[in-house]
């Protein structure tokens, strides 16, 4: 099902169509993703917050089957294809989309996914993700491991860094 994932640049490659109406929930977030559509704020809120990535990463590890990661996987995937090199958006799509490549034991995938990225501003995420192929985590490990690390982000999240960042009202 993930054979025809395609990491490198594609200029002929539209994501108009993946993009969804979101909110500053991680909850709908997640939902979208693994609907395999994008979220029009996940660049923004992710890049300003890494509690809000990670609390949208334990959510849909937590909450999520296969089938779902790997439509998340797809969707994030076609939006890294339709970036040049140095786009600024790529680290986040490439964060969430190791994340999830390497939790569906899809290390190669990962790997060209980091790859994508300046290896020397690579992320702390991505270098974890890196290290953990190296290591030859097995998904299922690597999935524990990420959700023990993104637990708390949740509640940071929701009760502290979202209501003051985006007040309702």
């Amino acid at each position: 099902m993930l054979d025809d994932i395609k990491i490198a640049y594609d200029p002929t490659v539209d994501i108009n169509d993946l993009y969804a109406d979101s909110d500053t929930t991680h909850t709908l977030t997640a939902f979208y993703l693994t609907r395999g559509r994008i979220p029009n704020r996940l660049i923004e809120i992710s890049a300003q917050n890494t509690n809000f990535r990670d609390a949208v990463l334990h959510y849909m590890l937590e909450q999520s089957d296969r089938a779902d990661l790997e439509l998340a996987l797809k969707g994030l995937t076609k939006a890294i294809s339709s970036l040049e090199d140095g786009d600024v958006r790529l680290l986040t799509y490439s964060e969430y989309a190791a994340v999830l490549a390497t939790v569906l034991d899809e290390k190669t995938i990962a790997a060209k996914v980091i790859k994508r990225n300046n290896l020397s501003t690579a992320s702390s995420l991505l270098k974890t993700i890196a290290m953990a192929i190296s290591k030859s985590m097995p998904g299922k490990t690597f999935n524990e491991l990420m959700k023990n690390n993104t637990r708390s982000a949740v509640s940071t999240w929701v009760d502290i860094e979202r209501p003051i960042l985006y007040p309702i009202g």
